[in-house]
């Protein structure tokens, strides 16, 4: 139980304390629509049944370790560490957008992932939005890496640090870099935030690449 509040814990606070920090950022507003009544007061309520989930997943993840199912690596090899934290943000890529995918699946957006899409202009808030059954899919990113590599400690904990930021910017409603074409890593937010208003399309996380291959991206209105 232990593990469980901490991990909650340090979810809520990266969760309020990017959020309050996103929200103070300059950029570029992308959706000028109001926000829903109790848009916000919503967002927070099922981001914290997520933040449970998370921390439930923590838990099971370290009995399965515990069990000799997964392995984790306690040694530091510092010249090691990049190479895994950059294979972990790349994993995470790619296990978002098969996810995002599956949940854009007739059923699963209907009775799951449309709790997410009720912010149809999002804010940081929304990062976590989600039914506990899309948190639980989403937040398996960390254990079923540990399915192909025993990861150090150390570069797993960057793992949920990396989501947290770029998930807060992405649901940001602005972008901070407005100059770049939408086809640019950089412009992330702007294809989130398309991808809200539309409910399909840009399935990606921060990179465009995987919708670009799989001919998923949203075109810019006019180009």
């Amino acid at each position: 139980m232990i593990l469980f509040f901490l991990t909650f814990a340090a979810f809520s606070g990266l969760y309020f304390g990017f959020a309050w920090l996103t929200l103070h950022l300059p950029g570029h507003k992308i959706d000028h629509r109001p926000l829903r009544k109790n848009q916000i007061r919503n967002e927070i309520g099922l981001s914290m049944i997520s933040i449970a989930c998370f921390s439930g997943i923590a838990v099971v993840t370290k009995w399965l370790v515990e069990l000799g199912i997964l392995e984790v690596t306690w040694e530091i090899v510092w010249w090691k560490l990049p190479l895994e934290i950059a294979v972990l943000f790349f994993w995470n890529e790619i296990h978002f957008y098969l996810c995002h995918r599956l949940l854009h699946t007739s059923w699963l957006y209907r009775h799951v992932h449309v709790r997410h899409h009720r912010s149809v202009v999002p804010t940081p808030y929304s990062t976590y939005s989600f039914h506990f059954v899309e948190a639980l899919l989403l937040g398996s990113v960390m254990t079923t890496a540990l399915l192909f590599y025993p990861f150090s400690l150390v570069s797993l904990m960057t793992l949920p640090l990396m989501s947290i930021i770029l998930n807060a910017l992405g649901h940001l409603n602005a972008d901070l870099f407005p100059s770049r074409p939408l086809s640019h890593p950089l412009a992330f937010a702007r294809r989130h935030s398309m991808h809200h208003s539309q409910n399909s399309g840009n399935y990606g996380f921060f990179l465009p690449w995987f919708d670009m291959w799989f001919r998923s991206a949203i075109k810019q209105k006019g180009r």
